[in-house]
């Protein structure tokens, strides 16, 4: 668990820092980060062949 969280303090900073008017995004009941027209999820999933992380980001309008 602790490598999802760490993925979802790295995507939040990289979202929040890249644009000069960057838009608030507040993780929800669902899991995900969401503001104004977009959706962004951070995963991961370790199984026993393997690991997988990842980002999502969605339009939403």
């Amino acid at each position: 668990m602790n490598h999802f969280r760490q993925l979802i303090i790295c995507g939040a900073l990289i979202t929040g820092t890249t644009a000069i008017n960057a838009q608030t995004f507040k993780l929800n009941d669902r899991g995900y980060f969401n503001a104004e027209g977009v959706d962004v999820m951070a995963f991961d999933d370790i199984y026993p062949e393997g690991h997988q992380a990842g980002v999502s980001i969605r339009n939403s309008m």
